[in-house]
């Protein structure tokens, strides 16, 4: 009997004994699988380091779709100062001075953490091109067909393109007033006639994180310094869309908007700096509850930033429009490519056809003429044959439009129904003309 318990013992010690060492074995295992997972994320991101090196910000790191803790503690662990949007979901870490990047993804125990974080790209914005063809006994005619409304604008007559989008009628009907619209952008030439009354003081420096009402200067008022155009863009950009219909200059596409004017800064090859102060740009526009918001530039981001922002802009019932880019391609563009987001194409100067250099495909919901007439800055107007970063001529879709409907995401024919399609929409004498082309 005795030894029948002795050899009870042993096996239960040899079977104890086993299974320890197999789950040793196991645990070894994953964590060795584990480990090589880590060094694969590791050299990934490494390699897309170096093969997009001078098309990012080697100071800044993004959490995209994040939670508040999570980015508490990669800033601690990187000594980072943080910026989190008021939700928690998207964040940037600007690294300590003389740490980059690379010092952080190089690092070997921070791998577990890279699979959170992405790098900050610049965004590209195309110049506003002064238009070559200039003919001082040149005349421009609208189309008799089209009904017209009184406009005394000294430039109107060579606004030409605003009969391709009938916003004659559309201005009977409305010229957004009441309504406010957000151009993330370059800033604004702030003394510009052509804005006079209508720029918020709730405008907003992304890159600073500063909103104009809260800074002041000598005497007590705004410093509108915080979004003053120094590239020129953004002023062409809110010309082409708010120009004031009275009398003189040039008048815009919703003449009567207010604009918040959200400025993102740009580096010294004219690319905005970083996409995360766009994306932030984005959030600071839906908490305003604008109604629509502008968005002339395409990141050099591979993935969408602007997913998360862009779905709590649906929620919140804000529109937005972006450009589509001027590669003449159809891969995908963010945000002009996000789903929830109008994508717009140009038109060829003169013509109903798109412009060659227009991206397509998945970018491309509507489209607008590519040839304008705008506001510049020091409170000047030009010609300008544009790239099409500066589309917000068909901003007829926003303003003016949404103002008496609410079209969202009921209009994005190639996306619900998965065929590509150039959808053109304009005013007619009975209401709104949708057009849609299959391409």
């Amino acid at each position: 009997m005795k030894k029948i318990q002795t050899r009870k013992r042993w096996i239960i010690i040899a079977c104890v004994l086993a299974v320890s060492l197999l789950a040793g074995g196991l645990t070894m295992l994953i964590l060795h699988r584990r480990d090589a997972e880590l060094d694969r994320i590791q050299d990934e991101a490494l390699q897309e380091l170096y093969d997009h090196r001078g098309q990012y910000d080697e100071q800044s790191i993004v959490l995209s779709d994040t939670t508040r803790s999570r980015a508490e503690t990669l800033a601690k662990a990187f000594g980072a100062k943080l910026r989190i949007t008021s939700d928690g979901s998207f964040a940037a870490l600007t690294l300590p001075e003389g740490v980059t990047v690379f010092d952080v993804y190089e690092n070997k125990s921070n791998r577990a953490y890279i699979q959170y974080m992405s790098l900050d790209y610049h965004a590209t914005i195309s110049d506003v091109l002064a238009s070559d063809e200039t003919d001082e006994e040149e005349t421009y005619e609208h189309s008799p067909a089209r009904p017209q409304y009184s406009v005394t604008d000294t430039e109107y007559e060579r606004q030409v393109y605003l009969d391709y989008i009938n916003m004659s009628t559309a201005w009977a009907t409305t010229q957004g007033s009441n309504m406010t619209v957000a151009v993330i952008d370059t800033g604004i030439d702030t003394d510009h006639p052509e804005f006079a009354g209508r720029i918020s003081e709730y405008s907003y420096n992304a890159s600073q994180d500063r909103i104009v009402k809260d800074w002041t200067v000598d005497g007590g008022a705004y410093d509108w310094s915080l979004i003053e155009d120094e590239q020129g863009h953004g002023t062409a950009v809110a010309g082409v869309l708010a120009a004031a219909m009275d009398g003189s200059g040039v008048v815009g596409i919703a003449p009567r908007v207010n604009i918040i004017v959200i400025k993102a800064e740009c580096n010294e090859n004219g690319e905005f700096k970083r996409t995360s102060d766009l994306v932030f740009g984005l959030y600071y526009a839906i908490e305003r509850d604008v109604a629509v918001v502008n968005m002339s530039f395409v990141t050099k981001e591979p993935q969408n930033p602007f997913a998360e922002a862009t779905r709590l802009a649906v929620d919140s019932d804000v529109i937005c429009i972006a450009a589509a880019g001027n590669d003449a391609r159809a891969g995908a563009q963010y945000p002009a490519a996000d789903e929830n987001v109008f994508g717009v194409g140009a038109l060829a100067d003169g013509s109903f056809e798109l412009a060659d250099y227009s991206n397509y495909g998945e970018n491309v919901d509507l489209v607008a003429p590519g040839t304008v007439y705008t506001a510049v800055m020091g409170g000047a107007t030009e010609e300008c044959r544009e790239p099409l970063s500066q589309r917000p001529s068909c901003r007829v879709l926003s303003p003016c439009i949404w103002q008496g409907i609410r079209i969202r995401n009921s209009l994005r024919c190639r996306r619900c129904c998965g065929h590509p399609a150039m959808i053109w929409v304009s005013w007619g004498p009975i209401g709104i003309t949708v057009t849609v082309h299959w391409t």
